[in-house]
């Protein structure tokens, strides 16, 4: 394409009096042209039949100088590399696309916003010592666009560049599994029976469900040359033209196969009623021919009288259409919990990322490049990650923080340590901030911040983290974003993974899924005889272990988080003492915490103080359980034996639980105040997680703290228990079939 014919290179050469690039005064910008009433065609080697650049400028371009740059050229910095000796002429236009057709964008598919600005730059690379004259009419006189014919970007010098930044839309799609959607969110549909029953869902890795997923919003592609036969394409989000983004909003999820719902529909109805589908079916055409039941049939409608939260005295007609309402009522639940949480999760993983950082980058050769520029161009991104996820041709450097492009995805689905785990050493604390700014410069910030744990317990394997994130659904009203702008939340995960398993590990286990509030205590012998059943037999068990507490139920458990209250803690602490089956007072979740509260109560209040605090426990828990006493007296003669289950042992192991309890109060205290007071985020945020973070750094600190919260938030001036995601996933090897099972309690 000849600009020649539109900017007169005579009069620039007079007005610049033959300076060159290295010159200092060149004006800033080099070059403007104000907007036209007609466009200039592009036709000629562009695939969009269309007219552009209503205003156009060219400016001087150098990485090191920042007055120098626009919005629009933060995508490119860290694209382009800095050769000795020479420096860009960047060629602007910012424009209303004049389409010859206008339903040309229609046939091509194009997902992009024709009636907003776009924004196109090329960056061209020259010489320092040449003139600007010189290099003005060679690049005018073949420009190139990132609309241009993929032969006519062959063009391009390496280092050069082009760049267009759209408001637009761009589509994808995902393979998620049932058993990562149903992480955290099982509660939902747990909550359909009476209180105290617990939902045990039995279902195959291989149970998926395929999403469609689009996200709008202001988007930058760039294509580098970077060698003679390699283009690094790069597609960013962009410096928002919005004041405010709600992201949340933007993101639109749907099943593309509605009918598949069925295929988790099953086993969730299964769990529901605790009976096989086949038997259900059974049951209710027996009840609608007015069949004799036996013992063991009438034993069954029992359990689903009680399932369904009937009186035993129902009349027994009236079940068979009672459970067809509740299987309608479960698949819409069902329904609004896939799309919510795919829709969530996406949102986590795309809000992490920051204005420089890439959604999709990876290395096109020129042949990949020819191929794919339409879609790229188009912005139709489903077909082309179908295009180049196996392409030889493409090198995939990132795709929403991974390396490769996946189908399968589990993205934020919950704290995982594939995921998070991958700093190096076994005890880690990281954190990570994503920064975005709109043309304001008002910003919208997410963090994350996570203290994760890797030990190797005898032969299992334990891991433990808890992960606090704190996202700005909008960007900020002011320059500096308040604590009050932000929406919490926080994860909690323990993870161990056994060869094989015994009674005694299962039921350390199950009293871990009371705790936790996951199955309720008086289901605790049914689960360890019906759970080890099934995997007494079994290989490479895995138990994940997870608590997600959201933005709403967070943000009523931080006021009573931010005060040191000794009672509710030290009933956490004990609560938190491992089960032992040889003490009836350390074998019951409720017990533990009666028991042993007190004794963490005063060591909360006088740990400072010199006390002998295998006496002190083994002295009050003489009248209450003798030989409990005497087990915890027995640390004063031998301080090694079973340190780790005894009230003084674990204060030998863990010394600063008091100061690190007091860390966690002042972190959410501090936080608390930030919000309330509206401070700013840079004085609150990474703080706030960096003094509660303290606390979570032993297995007993960890397993007390999700009980601690999990008693708060039973206390009826609360009440968000039901609003706390509880699930427990066990995984397993049963011959060539991976199978799972989850757990969590109404």
């Amino acid at each position: 394409m000849n600009l020649l014919q539109h900017i007169n290179i005579d009069e620039l050469d007079k007005l610049l009096s033959n300076k060159s690039l290295n010159d200092k005064d060149l004006p800033l910008p080099i070059f403007r042209q104000a907007a036209t009433d007609k466009g200039i065609a592009l036709t000629e080697d562009s695939n969009l039949p269309m007219k552009a650049f209503t205003n156009f400028q060219i400016r001087h371009f150098e990485l090191s100088d920042s007055k120098k740059h626009l919005p629009s050229d933060t995508p490119i910095k860290k694209l382009l590399n800095p050769q000795a000796d020479t420096s860009w002429l960047a060629y602007t236009s910012e424009s209303k696309i004049d389409f010859d057709n206008p339903q040309v964008l229609k046939q091509l598919g194009a997902t992009f916003d024709a009636e907003k600005n776009i924004i196109f730059n090329t960056y061209k690379l020259h010489p320092n010592t040449q003139s600007v004259s010189q290099a003005l009419a060679k690049d005018l006189q073949s420009f190139v666009l990132i609309l241009s014919k993929p032969q006519v970007l062959e063009n391009l010098a390496i280092g050069e560049a082009v760049s267009m930044q759209v408001n637009g839309k761009i589509s994808t799609s995902a393979t998620v599994s049932w058993s990562d959607i149903f992480l955290g969110s099982l509660g939902n549909i747990a909550n359909l029976l009476p209180p105290q029953q617990s939902l045990k869902l039995e279902i195959g890795t291989s149970v998926e469900a395929d999403f469609a997923i689009s996200i709008k919003d202001e988007f930058s592609l760039v294509i580098v040359k970077i060698a003679e036969n390699q283009f690094r394409v790069s597609l960013k989000k962009a410096i928002n033209q919005s004041f405010t983004a709600n992201l949340s909003a933007s993101i639109g999820v749907s099943i593309q196969n509605p009918a598949l719902l069925t295929k988790a529909l099953t086993p969730i109805i299964e769990g529901f009623f605790d009976l096989p589908e086949s038997k259900l079916k059974q049951l209710g055409e027996k009840i609608k021919t007015d069949q004799w039941l036996d013992d063991a049939e009438r034993k069954a409608v029992s359990m689903i009288i009680t399932r369904l939260g009937l009186s035993q005295g129902v009349d027994i007609k009236q079940i068979p259409q009672q459970i067809e309402a509740k299987r309608k009522s479960i698949l819409e639940i069902i329904s609004q919990i896939a799309q919510t949480k795919v829709q969530a999760n996406f949102a986590f993983e795309y809000q992490r990322l920051k204005t420089d950082d890439a959604f999709l980058q990876a290395v096109f050769t020129k042949q990949a490049l020819a191929q794919n520029h339409a879609n790229l161009v188009t912005f139709q991104l489903a077909d082309l990650l179908a295009n180049i996820a196996n392409n030889q041709e493409v090198k995939v450097e990132n795709y929403l923080h991974e390396t490769k492009i996946q189908q399968r995805v589990s993205w934020g689905m919950g704290l995982d340590f594939g995921k998070w785990g991958r700093l190096a050493g076994k005890d880690n604390t990281s954190t990570e901030m994503a920064i975005r700014e709109n043309i304001e410069q008002k910003k919208q910030v997410s963090f994350v911040g996570t203290r994760l744990y890797q030990s190797q317990e005898f032969k299992n394997k334990v891991n433990w983290g808890v992960n606090f994130k704190a996202q700005m659904p909008n960007f900020s009203f002011e320059k500096t974003p308040k604590a009050h702008e932000f929406e919490y939340g926080l994860q909690i995960l323990w993870e161990q993974t056994e060869n094989e398993t015994t009674i005694e590990e299962l039921q350390q286990i199950i009293d871990l899924a009371v705790l936790w509030g996951m199955i309720d205590e008086s289901e605790f012998e049914k689960y360890s005889n019906d759970l080890f059943g099934v995997l007494e037999n079994v290989k490479n068990i895995s138990y994940s272990f997870q608590l997600n507490i959201e933005k709403e139920a967070f943000v009523l458990l931080l006021p009573v988080l931010s005060r040191k209250i000794n009672v509710l803690i030290g009933r956490g602490l004990a609560g938190g003492m491992n089960f032992l089956s040889y003490f009836d007072s350390r074998k019951s979740v409720g017990k533990r915490a009666e028991m042993y509260a007190p004794l963490w109560r005063t060591y909360l209040e006088k740990y400072k103080e010199n006390h002998d605090w295998a006496e002190l426990a083994s002295g009050y828990l003489k009248d209450k359980d003798a030989d409990l006493a005497r087990y915890e007296g027995a640390y004063q003669r031998n301080k090694t034996v079973g340190e780790y289950n005894l009230f003084e042992g674990l204060i030998y192991l863990n010394p600063s639980t008091a100061t690190q309890v007091e860390s966690f109060v002042a972190g959410a205290e501090l936080l608390a105040k930030g919000i309330g007071s509206q401070l700013p985020y840079e004085q609150i945020v990474a703080p706030s997680f960096e003094l509660m973070q303290q606390f979570w750094t032993q297995s007993h600190h960890i397993r007390s703290l999700g009980f601690y919260l999990l008693e708060t938030a039973r206390n009826p001036s609360i009440n968000v228990f039901d609003k706390i995601g509880r699930t427990l996933t066990i995984k397993y090897q049963a011959g060539s079939e991976q199978k799972i099972i989850q757990l969590t309690q109404a």
